[in-house]
């Protein structure tokens, strides 16, 4: 097994004054967007891409990127804009630590913009999918008690999306789709030989992204909707 690095930073907005923090005692879900400066935002933004440059250039493998919402943790509204700013500036793989599929109603669009990332960067995303925390479930009004639901079924259309030759139709129990998705070939011609392995349930292995998620075995009551 070969051992690589990657450099990773939340890229969180810290210019906020303290004063703000121990008059509200949190800084997530409800801390006020009035502390938020728009060019001390653009000025920390450009401070943590260079950071992503200086550590490619050090020697780094590659990057990660995620996502948080309602918090001053990170600016990473989008890891999918994030890393597409990032691919272009740096020389090796991109992690995807994001995309928190339980709050998503179009998991094909996710497909879509994680495929647009993959031919961009020449092939060099990892994507990794997340169940999100309370904070997502509470700012998007989502019931958590389909979380792992909804994640499990995102999940295999998104893999149906990037490995299946389509259109195909989706009907499961959250999700309705007439899926048409373009990319999927374009992404797969590098990797076609990993579609063989779908049936193991080696799904890093089986997709055209790599991807580091792993469902249980409902996934396969997903896959079989149509």
């Amino acid at each position: 097994m070969t051992r690589k690095f990657f450099f990773f930073s939340e890229m969180g907005y810290n210019a906020y004054p303290l004063e703000a923090l121990e008059q509200y005692g949190y800084s997530a879900l409800l801390f006020p967007n009035s502390i938020f400066d728009p060019e001390k935002a653009r000025d920390l933004w450009q401070m943590f891409l260079r950071e992503h440059e200086y550590a490619s250039e050090m020697g780094f493998d590659g990057s990660v990127c995620n996502e948080h919402h309602n918090n001053v943790l990170s600016m990473q509204e989008s890891v999918n804009i994030s890393a597409a700013v990032i691919s272009q500036r740096i020389k090796g793989t991109i992690a995807l630590i994001g995309n928190p599929l339980p709050i998503h109603d179009n998991p094909v669009r996710v497909a879509e913009e994680i495929a647009m990332l993959d031919l961009i960067s020449g092939g060099l995303i990892i994507s990794g999918f997340v169940r999100g925390t309370g904070i997502e479930q509470l700012s998007t009004n989502a019931n958590p008690a389909y979380n792992r639901e909804r994640f499990e079924e995102a999940f295999a259309l998104i893999k149906k999306t990037w490995t299946v030759p389509g259109p195909f139709r989706w009907e499961g129990k959250h999700y309705h789709m007439r899926v048409r998705h373009f990319g999927r070939d374009l992404a797969n011609v590098r990797n076609r030989r990993r579609v063989a392995d779908a049936a193991s349930g080696n799904y890093a292995a089986s997709c055209p992204i790599s991807i580091i998620a792993r469902a249980s075995r409902t996934v396969s009551d997903g896959e079989r909707a149509r």
